[in-house]
């Protein structure tokens, strides 16, 4: 992805010039994190394709072994579905309603 660091990469702080191996560090973290709770909306996805979910379910599912902020698991299921790994519909809105197509 755009801006994303290479392996090994460090991240120049703009003040000083200085390498700041510490965001390279965050942003692996960050990517680590990431990839843990699209395995845990993948596996909520695969046991609900062709079932509605409402999206607190699929956070509370992703709380339950990943402690993040509630919006990650929406935010990644996002992300799933456009890079083609989720179709899901809104069914409403207003409840939060979703139904899975397909997970791959």
């Amino acid at each position: 992805p755009a801006g994303a660091a290479r392996c090994g990469a460090s991240e120049v702080d703009g003040s000083s010039g200085s390498l700041n191996p510490a965001g390279a560090s965050h942003r692996a973290n960050l990517e680590r994190v990431r990839r843990a709770i699209a395995t845990s909306v993948r596996e909520f996805c695969d046991a609900h394709v062709g079932h509605e979910f409402h999206a607190q379910e699929l956070r509370d599912y992703v709380a339950r072994v990943h402690p993040t902020a509630p919006a990650s698991a929406d935010r990644i299921l996002r992300d799933l579905r456009q890079r083609g790994d989720v179709r899901y519909v809104l069914v409403s809105r207003s409840k939060s309603l979703y139904r899975v197509e397909w997970c791959k």
